[in-house]
């Protein structure tokens, strides 16, 4: 959600925030949908680099790329169920490589 569905954030400014993260990932507007029903290569660099950019956006990573990992998982849990993809998730939000 959204990738990770900051709940206190509006759709608009979700919206956004993945536009902006579009142009520096390079992920196809696809790849959102993939990423949000788990359907996804957590290995593949625009993955990673979409999903790096909307947690550093939303708060959940600071800039050296270090997460806050209980806030990540507590979010994530809100919109994926599966708690399996929920903790790999939480460990694709590593900072990717530049």
């Amino acid at each position: 959600l959204s990738l990770v569905s900051a709940s206190s954030l509006d759709p608009e400014v979700v919206k956004k925030i993945h536009e902006e993260c579009f142009k520096i990932s390079h992920l196809p507007k696809e790849g959102l949908d993939k990423i949000r029903t788990g359907n996804v290569d957590l290995s593949d660099e625009a993955v990673k680099n979409h999903i790096f950019c909307y947690t550093k956006k939303v708060g959940f990573v600071n800039d050296d790329g270090i997460l806050n990992g209980d806030l990540i998982k507590e979010k994530l849990a809100l919109q994926v169920k599966d708690q399996g993809k929920v903790e790999r998730y939480a460990k694709v939000c590593n900072k990717p490589k530049t």
